[in-house]
């Protein structure tokens, strides 16, 4: 596995031939295009963002 976007969506990248792939919507492996990286790039930041404040709660 190469990197972890969200739970689901994740990005592998063949050891032998350097090919690089992603999860879709529909939960099969497609190319990692330009304009999937670009995706990815954008769920893993809100993704990130949502864990963050989930971590730390407001003070009630």
């Amino acid at each position: 596995m190469s990197n972890v976007i969200t739970d689901h969506i994740k990005e592998y990248k063949c050891r032998y031939c350097g090919e690089e792939v992603t999860n879709t919507a529909n939960g099969l492996l497609e190319k990692l295009t330009p304009k999937f990286k670009e995706t990815n790039a954008f769920l893993a930041k809100i993704h990130d963002r949502r864990r963050r404040i989930r971590a730390y709660p407001k003070a009630s």
